[in-house]
């Protein structure tokens, strides 16, 4: 397990492990306590070079929209419900005005109003939120606020989706500067490979050339100084 140090401690990059991982619950992950281990120790760091902290550092996960996305799937469950409302309420309709038409028809043989007159006009035997008219404008109504709940819905996830997916950029950037930082650190401690030592042969050759320059132009320059001095 990964221990929070403080600031000013004799290793800084223990310090970022440190902080990092705890803040993001990863202090018990194998790769962070063993490299950690490894640094404090100053053991085993050619075995931990040869590992990338770029694939082996675990992904931070945000918290960030979570109360938008909730907000999203609240609205997104009435939308849902409200759906069928329309539904029932015209079947419960139907069903009042048949019942009420059929007694109407028993009390009025002679009668030639048909059931969608019935229906709408209720003649004193339907009440009158059970008409045609009514219902249709309450299901209108609902649907118009289903529309409304599903724009509120969809508005709510993307901008949940879209602030998680910012700060978790934020995180990222952290990760792999924390990554770039290890990796720098362990460099001079990598096995010794046709690899290595040719990079290392080729910053050495490159050091002796630079050398070389520096001494060639300090030559020179002492060269010239030295004949306006004997004129």
């Amino acid at each position: 397990m990964v221990a929070k140090q403080r600031r000013g401690g004799r290793e800084p990059l223990l310090v970022d492990i440190a902080e990092w991982s705890v803040r993001h619950g990863f202090n018990r992950d194998p790769y962070i306590v063993g490299l950690y281990n490894a640094i404090r120790k100053k053991k085993d760091l050619a075995l931990w070079a040869s590992m990338d902290p770029v694939d082996l550092l675990q992904y931070p996960k945000s918290k960030a929209g979570d109360r938008f996305i909730k907000i999203a799937k609240y609205v997104g469950i009435v939308r849902n419900i409200l759906i069928y409302i329309p539904v029932a309420l015209t079947w419960a309709a139907v069903s009042a005005a048949t019942t009420a038409f059929a007694i109407f028809v028993e009390q009025n043989n002679a009668s030639t109003v048909n059931f969608l007159e019935f229906w709408q006009n209720g003649y004193g035997l339907l009440d009158h939120h059970w008409t045609i008219g009514y219902v249709a404008r309450l299901d209108a109504l609902i649907v118009v606020i289903v529309i409304f709940l599903s724009v509120l819905s969809h508005y709510f996830h993307e901008q949940g989706i879209f602030i998680r997916n910012k700060k978790e950029d934020f995180l990222e950037i952290a990760r792999l500067s924390l990554a770039i930082d290890i990796k720098t650190y362990l460099f001079k401690h990598r096995f010794a490979t046709n690899i290595t030592l040719n990079e290392d042969l080729q910053e050495g050759v490159s050091s002796l050339l630079d050398a070389a320059r520096e001494l060639n132009d300090f030559s020179t320059r002492f060269n010239t100084f030295k004949e306006s001095g004997d004129k």
